[in-house]
């Protein structure tokens, strides 16, 4: 039930910036940002393989820990993916309501992210040494 509530507010959070935000005079600098979130997505997907891919916390049973591509250096690269796309999303439309959804979205995030690490622990045992040596979202920060 748990993994359905964070996935399900992550889709609500994420269908209410996409939809809410204007496609034209989109400022060079917030284009740019949705890109690289885009394209960070991009090579997490390609770099996990289908063997991985959910969007449930929950590991499938052919589920590999995958630890290269941009998981060399953070844990979550489709979360921060997400969360760069949503921060141009608002920054194009900088509505209150708007900021609101992003920070439900990025505890959401959060939450799933920490919710995820203990099944990935519980599963494998070099989990805690990779947590050890990279970030949950952004490298070399947080």
């Amino acid at each position: 039930m748990q993994s359905k509530i964070y996935v399900a507010l992550q889709f609500i959070c994420l269908g209410l910036l996409a939809a809410s935000t204007p496609l034209y005079n989109v400022p060079n600098l917030w284009f740019i940002v949705f890109g690289l979130g885009f394209g960070l997505g991009i090579w997490a997907m390609i770099s996990m393989r289908l063997n991985n891919l959910s969007i449930m916390p929950e590991l499938l049973v052919t589920a590999q820990l995958t630890v290269h591509g941009p998981y060399r250096w953070i844990r979550h690269p489709m979360y921060t993916a997400l969360a760069l796309c949503s921060l141009a999303w608002v920054m194009v439309d900088p509505r209150l309501w708007r900021w609101l959804v992003l920070a439900m979205l990025l505890i959401d995030l959060w939450l799933k992210a920490r919710y995820e690490e203990q099944l990935l622990i519980q599963r494998f045992a070099n989990y805690a040494v990779y947590q050890q040596r990279t970030k949950r979202f952004i490298p070399w920060l947080v």
